[in-house]
């Protein structure tokens, strides 16, 4: 399986329709995985999927967000994302 990054997003992102607007873009980049608010005000983000296809969705969040800061870590997964879904 391909391995998972994992995006930890700080920022004004919150409230902000960013969750949606990544599924589309994800949606764009062929990348599987899921978002989703959490409740401290980051928003935290799977992605699976082509290096170029993750480093664009990371480009494209810095150009259209106020993000404050970005971490991203690496996991080995046993799960395929097939499709990429908003969680609540």
């Amino acid at each position: 399986m391909p391995p998972v990054i994992y995006l930890k997003i700080a920022g004004r992102v919150q409230g902000v329709n960013l969750r949606y607007r990544a599924q589309r873009r994800a949606q764009q980049e062929n990348l599987g995985g899921w978002i989703q608010n959490e409740p401290d005000g980051t928003v935290t983000c799977c992605l699976q999927g082509s290096a170029a296809g993750i480093d664009g969705f990371i480009d494209w969040l810095k150009r259209n967000f106020e993000i404050q800061s970005l971490e991203k870590s690496t996991a080995e997964s046993a799960e395929q994302f097939n499709n990429f879904i908003v969680k609540c």
